[in-house]
């Protein structure tokens, strides 16, 4: 006896999928009977389908009311260099207290079409080049050059700093007692 019907929503029995992709199949569980239900819910791979490329998205246990109706996402994930071909899997439930009461839903396929090569290369659809470099590294030579000449010409005569006069060195003048000096220069054996 089934405890469920499970069918594919709008009847999307294969979806196209590229490999390194990812696409997603959806599913209407509907209870069969009056009664409230819990159904465990899980991927059924067949052929070369790898378990590991279906995810059913949210719980995987779910409490379902008498003749309610629930919506389940598989969620199908192709990784890079997935041959070209038919793959496909069921959504089967089943109850939690009785794991002999299963239904499947309808064989669904994913089919992973032959890799395109990219178009060739044209003149209308290359990158262009990226002049914006070459701007950039005439700025900064630029900038460069100005500031080494300034800095190798020297100061020039008649400049602001050429005209100062030396500076005046400070003369000590003698003096017999070491504790007269101003207080930064004191000896640290001064009593003051």
């Amino acid at each position: 006896m089934a405890i469920a019907t499970v069918t594919t929503i709008a009847g999307a029995n294969s979806v196209t999928c590229a490999a390194g992709e990812s696409a997603e199949f959806g599913f209407n569980i509907s209870n069969d009977s009056p009664k409230s239900v819990r159904l465990s819910i899980q991927t059924h791979p067949e052929g070369d389908t790898q378990p590991g490329w279906l995810t059913v998205r949210g719980d995987i246990e779910r409490e379902l009311p008498g003749a309610g109706t629930d919506h389940v996402t598989v969620r199908v994930n192709l990784p890079e260099g997935t041959p070209e071909g038919k793959y496909t899997f069921r959504l089967r439930v089943y109850a939690t207290d009785d794991p002999e009461q299963v239904a499947d839903s309808p064989t669904v396929a994913i089919e992973v079409p032959v890799p395109t090569e990219p178009p060739p290369v044209t003149k209308e659809n290359r990158n262009p080049f990226p002049w914006w470099i070459v701007a950039v590294v005439v700025t900064v030579l630029v900038i460069g050059g100005v500031v080494a000449a300034v800095l190798l010409s020297g100061s020039p005569k008649g400049s602001p700093v050429a005209d100062l006069p030396p500076p005046i060195e400070a003369k000590e003048a003698p003096s017999e007692d070491p504790c007269n000096v101003p207080w930064q220069q004191q000896p640290l054996h001064c009593p003051f």
